[in-house]
């Protein structure tokens, strides 16, 4: 079961980049779905960290308006991702990332 969950994040990016390719477009951008997840992850050890112990108000406010924020740029980059990707049609024919895999050859 860790090895499945160790090796979920690489294939959801290797996907990504595939269908990011395939509508040429650079599979860099899928980083894009990768940044606002690992700073909410940070902000949640942080905000956790202070909650456990002795912390002025200030802190804790800050971070949890921190958490929010980053899971607000999260799911705005994942419904971007999913609505630009999920419908938008693969280019026809080759383009420079290679062949159409869906023409017969």
């Amino acid at each position: 079961m860790t090895t499945i969950a160790a090796l979920s994040p690489f294939c959801r990016i290797a996907l990504s980049v595939k269908r990011l390719h395939d509508t040429d477009t650079s599979g860099w951008y899928a980083l894009a779905l990768i940044v606002p997840f690992l700073f909410g992850a940070l902000a949640a050890l942080a905000y956790a960290s202070l909650r456990e112990g002795p912390a002025n108000d200030e802190w804790r406010d800050f971070w949890t308006l921190t958490s929010y924020v980053t899971a607000g740029l999260a799911a705005a980059s994942l419904a971007f991702f999913i609505g630009k990707v999920g419908s938008t049609r693969g280019t026809s024919g080759a383009n420079r990332f290679g062949p159409d895999p869906l023409v017969s050859g």
